[in-house]
């Protein structure tokens, strides 16, 4: 795992993970090869839809409960 972490010109993604016990993921993650920044769920690492953004960190506030609203709506 370091040495993929460590070469950033090979292209391989390595999600960063927090330090929190009830969160496993950083909420933004960023790529640094196509400096491309998104939204994850943060249990799960799943990516958000719609919140990529080139060379810019995206706003992750309230993402996670309007994809969880939206998927309660979507299964009644």
């Amino acid at each position: 795992m370091r040495k993929l972490e460590n070469n950033p010109e090979n292209g391989n993604y390595i999600p960063t993970c927090a330090g929190d016990t009830d969160i496993l993921f950083d909420r933004i993650q960023c790529h640094r090869l196509s400096h491309i920044c998104w939204c994850v769920n943060p249990k799960t690492g799943i990516p958000q839809s719609g919140t990529s953004k080139y060379n810019a960190k995206p706003n992750c506030d309230g993402t996670l409960q309007q994809n969880d609203l939206s998927r309660r709506q979507i299964k009644g």
